[in-house]
This record gives C-alpha cells, structure tokens and sequence, in this order.
C-alpha cells in the first residue's frame, strides 16, 4: 500500500527527501530571520490542527500531522529569535498552542510576530486574505469556499489541493507583509508610505489611493492589537470556573418556562418553534406582517413581533427567550469539559472593538452570569463608564455636553430633562428613551427608526430629535458635517483607520450611519485596549495569585481578586482605566 504523502515543498529546489525540503526552508529562515505561518484545520470552529506551512523568500512547505518531520517543523514558530509573520495570528497561535498542549511538543512563541491582517485593518484596507492579496498584490489565489465542497471539512480534501491552498496563502502573506514595507511597522518614530499594486484584471478600486501613507498613529494602533494577542490567549485559554448547581437550577427552571409556553401555544393550535406557523396564527388573529422575500411565509423575527399588541406574539417571544438561553447558554456550560467556560477572542471587527467566539463570553445575559464562579477570591468588574458618550462630547466638542460631564453630571439625565422638562429624574421609563435617544441620535438616527425602537410614533420622534438637537448644537453640527463626508473609511481618535461598507451592497444610509458610528465605537476600543496593557502589565506587578484579568466584556475589564485585596485593587485599577485616554 502507498503511504499517503505528509510533506510538499514547492519552489526551485529539488530535494529528494522530506528532511531535505525542510532544511530548503530552514536555511533561508537561518539566512533572512524571518518565516511566514499558516495552520490547516478540520473548520473554522473545529480547530484540530491536520497541517502547517512555513514559507521563506523563495522555499515553501506544508507538513501534515502525520509527517515525521512535523514535530521538528513546529520549532519554528516557537524560536523566539525568527520573525513569525501570520495573516490572522490570534486563530493560528491559538492552533499551535493546541498542538503544543496536546502532544507535548513545542509551544509557539507570541512575541516576536507580525500579522497582516491586523496591518491591513488598522489601514482600513480588508482583512481577508484573497480579497487583500487581490488589492495589494494583483494575484489571485483560492478561498476556502473555492476547495471545499459543501458540508464538508478539510479532512475531506486531498493532500495535494490542501498543501497548495496552504502554499499559495503563506507567500501571499509574506509578499503582502513586505510589500506593506514589513520591517518599517516596527519603526514608530517615523511614518512610511508604500503602494498597493492595481490590475484591470481584478477591478481598479476608484476609492483606493495610488500610495499609502502608514502614519506613526497607525503604527501605534497597530502595535496595540499586536502586543495584546498574547493577553487574549491567556484569557481565552484560563477559562472561568462554572457553578454546576447553578447551572443546573437554571436548567431546570427554563425548561420547565419553556414548556408552559410550549403548551399554551399547542392549546393555541401552533408550534412556537415554526416561524410558519407562528406567522399563520398571528395573521388569523387579525395581526399584520410583511411577507419575506420569497413571499411563501410572513416575517415573524423578533423585532416585528415585539410591534404587536398580541399577547400570543409576545408568549411566542417568551418561548423563543427561553430556548435561546437553554441551547446557546446552559446546556453547553453543563457539557463544558473541567467545568470551565472557555471562549477565545477576535480582533476582526471593522472598529477594532473585540469579539469572542466559541461560546460568547459577551454575549451571555447578566441575569445567567451567576452561573459563573471565581476560583478565589470574588468577582469584580471595571467599567468604563459612558465610554461611547464621552469620546462623543470629545470629538464633536459640544460645550453642553462637555460640561455636563466635567461636572460628573448623569448625560442621560441632562437629555431626559431637555426631552422631557420637569419630569422625575427617577422615572426608570423616562431614563430608558433618554438613554436610547442619546446612542441614537449621535449616530444619525432616523425619526422612522427611533419610532420603531422606541415605540413612539414617528411625528413625536421628530419632535424629540429635534429638541436633541437643539439642546446640543455644536454636536449637531457635527453629525450633518459628518454625514457629509465621503471616502472608504473614518478613522479613531488614534488614528486608527477604519474601513466601511461597500455602499452597493449594504446601501448609503447603511454607510452613513458608520460614519457617525465607527469614530465612537473605534476609539472606545482604542481606549480599552490601551487600559488593558496598562492593567495586564500592573496585574503582574503585584502579589502572585492576588489578582487575575480574566475577561472583557464590551466597555468593561473583569478580575478575580483576593479578597482581602479587593478595596486596594480596585482602587487602582480604576485609575488605571482613567489614564487609558
């Protein structure tokens, strides 16, 4: 029986051997000090490693697990001395790490890296890899989409389409990286320029400057995400500890909830799980909805059931609340191995702003949250009050709303009493549309949109948009001077280039409303990052197992503190958070 190939080299060498095509490349990477990496895995969520590939100016290979050599080959990404260049370095590290643990072999080294993608993020160029290299480079090479067939997994591929696909994605990623003038990123006293190659091949993008100015702000932005990747991995990999009886109560209690409304809507004559037959009953009654595209059933999504005064429509969305939490949240906790919650983080979004997947740490609801449990000590959480707000009142300069909060005044209550003059400032209902119509309106918001979000007619939200606006004019005059604006991406306070959607598929006011949006959103990251290398580097300052950073949920840092350290800690790290700007 033939064995299965485990190595492929590709480039001008002619080695005879599998040891020979790696020493090609292990010579060169000795030679120049750099390699590019990519890991091969079963999918996109199952992250079991079948292979990687390393390339190095003109040498490129791609071992399986299963080659003799792929133990020696992993001792490359984790010489501390080579510079590792990734597209994407927080999903491949993540894959090495894997590997590392799971067959006691090397792990990778996270320092002395550089990633493309989050170069070309930070440029608000695209980040995926066939798109960028079509735009920089003028080259075509294969998505994932191109090689696998539907409802498949990489194991269903063969070795040869596998190895080229991996071949094609390192040189591209390598070429990218200088091209980009690689080494120059590293320099932040001093900005450089580079320019993107352009073919009619693959469509001029009209919006695309001819040169790229790489800014020192840039290159700081970028150096942030850089360095933060390593603090990501040990979040994600240190998991939180889960209460199982708390888990189990919550098991109990909504399945039993969501069996009454099962029920009901049985006796009702329709499944609460059918969108069809939800859609039927709703319009027997008498309700209205739209038809979906197909125009075979009605649109019964969330959001237009929460517009009926049916309470048949909102049992269908209480069931739906119940199921939501039960699959998504507790049943897989309580199918959680080490009963740990672990969730890996992501550096993808447009603004910057972090994600996490494989079980949403920020997603989970705060009243499910007593679900989880501190190893020692207890919980203790920083939020960065407000964030989105603030950087608002910064970049628009409007005095009222800049005053309002030097002089620690609640923003929400300040607009609640323009909207509403004279009415309680305790009024918890009055407080919630203020509070909507503040995010709203700072991101250009129609009176048609903040009547279906608020439930209001649409004459009273022009009303109430309009004494927004009056009350804070300058801000105002920012939003229209902002809608005005054209071009392929906005930028943070930081410099952080942001790259917005394409108008054609996704529409002008979609993009309008990133304009507005993405500033607040982008520097908001911008900030919490920065006070996450502030924290991370204090966090090891102090007493060992005294404090932990163990997650980040949006605009706030959560720790696991001693006890006894708690009213000292958080003092400081407060601090800390406020310095971040």
């Amino acid at each position: 029986m033939t064995k299965e190939p485990s190595l492929a080299y590709f480039g001008p060498g002619n080695p005879t051997t599998e040891e020979e095509a790696l020493e090609l490349v292990e010579a060169n990477v000795r030679t120049y000090g750099h390699v590019a990496v990519d890991c091969e895995t079963i999918s996109i969520k199952d992250k079991t490693c079948i292979g990687v590939g390393y390339s190095c100016r003109e040498h490129r290979v791609y071992l399986s697990v299963e080659s003799d050599y792929f133990d020696r080959a992993l001792e490359l990404a984790a010489n501390p001395h080579v510079l590792k260049i990734y597209h994407n370095a927080m999903f491949d590290l993540i894959v090495l790490h894997m590997v590392g643990q799971r067959y006691g072999v090397v792990l990778p080294d996270w320092h002395n890296i550089d990633d493309t993608s989050i170069m070309a993020q930070v440029q608000g160029l695209p980040a995926n890899l066939a798109e960028l290299t079509a735009l920089t480079l003028a080259r075509e090479i294969k998505e994932i989409s191109d090689i696998l067939p539907e409802r498949s997994t990489m194991l269903d591929v063969a070795f040869e389409i596998t190895a080229h696909k991996c071949a094609d994605d390192i040189k591209a990623t390598e070429d990218i990286y200088f091209k980009m003038g690689g080494p120059e990123w590293r320099d932040r006293t001093n900005p450089h320029d580079w320019q993107p190659i352009q073919s009619t091949q693959f469509g001029i993008d009209m919006s695309m400057p001819s040169n790229l100015h790489v800014s020192t702000r840039i290159k700081d932005c970028y150096e942030v995400d850089r360095v933060l990747l390593p603090i990501l991995d040990r979040m994600g990999g240190r998991g939180v500890a889960l209460r199982q009886d708390k888990l189990e109560a919550w098991y109990s209690k909504l399945s039993r909830e969501r069996m009454a409304y099962r029920d009901a809507c049985s006796k009702e004559g329709f499944n609460p799980g059918s969108p069809q037959q939800v859609g039927y009953m709703l319009a027997v009654r008498g309700n209205i909805l739209p038809f979906t595209r197909s125009r075979k059933q009605l649109v019964t999504d969330n959001e237009h059931l929460r517009d009926l005064d049916d309470p048949l429509a909102h049992m269908v969305l209480a069931y739906r609340r119940m199921d939501k939490l039960l699959g998504t949240y507790i049943k897989p906790c309580l199918e959680m191995e080490a009963g740990r919650f672990f969730s890996y983080y992501r550096l993808d979004l447009a603004t910057g702003r972090l994600a996490s997947s494989d079980r949403n740490f920020q997603n989970i609801p705060p009243e499910v949250r007593n679900i989880f449990q501190p190893d020692s000590g207890i919980f203790s959480a920083a939020d960065a009050s407000q964030i989105e707000m603030r950087v608002w009142a910064h970049i628009s300069q409007d005095p009222i709303m800049l005053r309002a909060f030097a002089d620690g005044e609640d923003i929400h209550a300040v607009t609640q009493q323009a909207l509403w003059p004279g009415s309680d400032p305790e009024d918890k209902a009055a407080r919630r549309l203020a509070k909507n119509f503040n995010f709203a309106v700072i991101g250009d918001a129609s009176a048609k949109t903040l009547s279906t979000d608020n439930h209001l007619p649409v004459k009273q939200c022009t009303e109430y948009k309009e004494a927004w606006l009056a009350r804070y004019p300058v801000g105002a005059k920012y939003i229209r001077r902002r809608a005005e604006e054209r071009g392929p991406w906005s930028e943070t306070e930081f410099g952080r280039r942001m790259r917005l959607p394409d108008p054609v598929t996704r529409g002008e006011k979609h993009v309008s409303n990133c304009r507005q949006n993405y500033p607040l959103q982008g520097t908001a990251a911008d900030i919490i990052k920065k006070a996450m290398l502030t924290v991370n580097k204090w966090v090891y300052e102090q007493a060992p197992g005294t404090v932990k950073l163990l997650m980040q949920v949006h605009d706030e840092l959560v720790f696991e503190i001693k006890t006894e350290c708690v009213e000292q800690y958080t003092t400081e790290i407060c601090q800390l958070m406020s310095d971040a700007a």
